[in-house]
């Protein structure tokens, strides 16, 4: 490529102590790197490293200057990287000279012809290989080394404590207590969807992520409550990180819409938008053959059966999906059983393949909403035992309006109001 001329000559200002100072034939003796831009980052990265929230202010541009290590960005990883430093080149009253430059960073090499002379002027670098088609962090320094034409190899000092956020797209955040791009949230997303795959397989990557928690909880933990108060565990409706507070406590479960809502803000922070969370549930009140209901999570219907009652001779019956085998006229503890609203599903389309991973199940999906339910043992009607010990939560099963496994938890199959057999 023909070289750059930088243009006019800059004013001489007193030389830096602290640069590379080599004895050379060439005209230049010392070359600093002043400040480094990329040139297709995102820009979208807070400085919030210490906590959840989205709280933090835009990292400065540029992301390097002279005496100061780098901070962090991302970039979508196709193609190759492309990047501006500007050069001060020593002594400012060097002529303008044809020059050879070769530099590296995070394993790629640059290599490019431009005119130097004393003073700054900006340099465009290109790598002569595309970024691998992988997420990942690249970390490093960047080393420039210059050959004048007729001179001595001169090491420029180097850019140092780069990082660079290797993701899929631009990043996008899941909406309310997710929200927010923070240097944190991406190194979390980046380090566990990098652990599940390139995430060139947006399916791949949801089941390696979905799978990091073999089973959901609805009972708060005490180590997690003393330790993250804040965090709510295991619902994680809080303010300051929601879901994204699962990262810390992955071992001690969390309810199956957390998960959902944890992996899906992972997804998008690294580009990945062909996923988001829903709730299936079966409505008691439409009989042993009624349809399956699917609500996107902090939209219309995202309570399940949040709500659903009726009245028996005085007496009010709530609506649950049971995780266990129950029997009518029995008694249960939440300890033995437990009564849900719904289950929380992440819903993938990618390629045109839409499956639905059910929060806390390791990583199984499902081919519909219908085929969430199988989850569940029974779908029934609830009250509170009034025989229960002081304290203590237990639920009388008034009625068995539907069962999905048996007591031995294998599958009952049934039909769909428009003809379908599941499974």
């Amino acid at each position: 490529m023909p070289p750059q001329d930088p243009g006019a000559a800059a004013p001489t200002p007193a030389a830096p102590g602290n640069a590379n100072a080599l004895a050379t034939s060439g005209p230049f003796a010392i070359a600093k790197i002043l400040d480094l831009t990329w040139t297709d980052d995102h820009r979208l990265l807070l400085d919030n490293d210490k906590d959840w929230s989205s709280a933090g202010v835009r990292f400065p541009e540029p992301p390097f200057t002279y005496g100061k290590p780098g901070s962090p960005t991302s970039r979508s990883f196709a193609g190759t990287l492309r990047l501006t430093v500007t050069l001060e080149m020593w002594p400012y009253e060097a002529p303008t000279t044809a020059c050879a430059l070769a530099g590296t960073c995070f394993g790629l090499s640059f290599a490019t012809n431009v005119y130097l002379k004393g003073g700054k002027q900006p340099v465009v670098l290109e790598s002569s290989t595309a970024v691998d088609s992988a997420v990942k962090a690249m970390a490093g320094d960047l080393e420039l080394s210059i050959t004048p034409d007729g001179g001595a190899l001169l090491q420029a000092d180097h850019a140092w404590r780069l990082l660079v956020y290797s993701t899929v797209g631009t990043p996008t955040d899941r909406p309310n207590r997710e929200a927010g791009f923070t240097s944190k949230h991406m190194e979390c997303a980046v380090r566990r969807v990098s652990a599940a795959g390139t995430g060139l397989d947006e399916h791949a990557v949801v089941l390696g992520l979905m799978g990091l928690i073999k089973a959901y909880t609805l009972q708060p933990n005490a180590v997690v409550q003393q330790a993250d108060p804040g965090a709510a565990h295991p619902t994680y409706f809080n303010d300051f990180g929601g879901a994204w507070r699962i990262d810390s406590w992955v071992q001690y479960m969390a309810e199956c819409q957390a998960i959902c809502r944890w992996v899906v803000a992972m997804c998008r922070m690294v580009g990945l938008t062909n996923s988001k969370v829903v709730v299936c549930w079966a409505d008691p009140r439409e009989g042993a053959n009624g349809p399956a209901h699917e609500g996107e999570v902090d939209g219309p219907g995202s309570g399940g059966l949040n709500g659903v009652t009726r009245q028996v001779n005085g007496e009010t019956q709530a609506a649950a999906l049971t995780d266990g085998w129950v029997v009518a006229g029995a008694s249960y503890g939440v300890d033995q059983v437990g009564f849900n609203n719904f289950e929380a599903c992440l819903v993938c389309s990618a390629n045109s393949d839409k499956r639905y991973y059910g929060g806390g199940v390791g990583g199984a999906y499902y081919a519909s909403a219908e085929h969430v339910l199988l989850a569940f043992f029974c779908l029934v009607w609830v009250a509170p035992d009034p025989a229960a010990p002081p304290g203590v939560t237990k639920w009388i099963i008034r009625e068995v309006v539907r069962t999905f496994r048996n007591a031995a938890g294998n599958v009952v199959p049934f039909r769909t109001p428009d003809g379908r057999t599941i499974p």
